[in-house]
């Protein structure tokens, strides 16, 4: 199954696919939940230089704190751990290494991703400790700005989620020093397009 977090960011925070600690991988899906909203400005005019999806992420470089909530499949119960991010952006300027430090119920999880852009496409590398390494890709598009620091981010792939073929989605928004990843998912044996929550990161800059 696919590492927990890879959107860019990631936090390709993207954070990538799974969503939930290790041991839950194939038994949990994320919904909505409360959580602080994040409105850009439908008032803020449209930047003369557009940003992309590369200096978006980018953009994120430092340490942020939050948590990400999910539903357990099993239980139906709303799951919330903590959950630490470091993006380092390498002096080359294009790749980022994304650090995610999570707290997977009497120990402690270290996600280590590499991902770069080029040509509308996010490729990424994770590594995890008695993992193999794992590669993959997303198409990714900036769908919103209203500033360098308030944006949205769109990253989709096909992969699978609890066992079954399914397109992610995932929905980077950022409003200064606030980060929220929102997955959702489609699957793709029910012969219908519904998207339904994964999961949900809320995130916030500690520097």
């Amino acid at each position: 199954m696919p590492t927990p977090f890879a959107f860019a960011a990631p936090l390709a925070v993207a954070l990538s696919s799974a969503a939930a600690p290790a041991d839950q991988t194939a038994t949990t899906a994320a919904i909505a939940v409360a959580s602080p909203a994040i409105v850009l400005s439908a008032a803020a005019p449209l930047p003369t230089n557009p940003i992309t999806p590369q200096e978006a992420l980018t953009s994120l470089q430092g340490t942020w704190s939050g948590s990400l909530t999910y539903r357990d499949y099993g239980t139906q119960r709303l799951e919330s751990i903590p959950v630490a991010l470091a993006m380092e952006v390498q002096p080359d300027g294009q790749t980022i290494v994304q650090r995610f430090d999570y707290t997977d119920p009497g120990f402690q999880v270290y996600v280590t991703n590499l991902v770069t852009v080029k040509d509308g496409v996010l490729s990424g590398a994770t590594a995890r400790a008695g993992r193999a390494f794992e590669t993959y890709k997303k198409a990714i598009t900036v769908t919103r700005q209203a500033m360098s620091n308030q944006w949205t981010i769109i990253l989709e792939d096909e992969t699978s989620d609890d066992d079954r073929p399914a397109r992610i989605r995932e929905t980077m928004t950022r409003a200064q020093g606030t980060l929220k990843v929102l997955k959702e998912v489609d699957y793709l044996d029910d012969g219908q397009e519904e998207w339904i929550f994964r999961n949900e990161i809320i995130l916030s800059a500690r520097d």
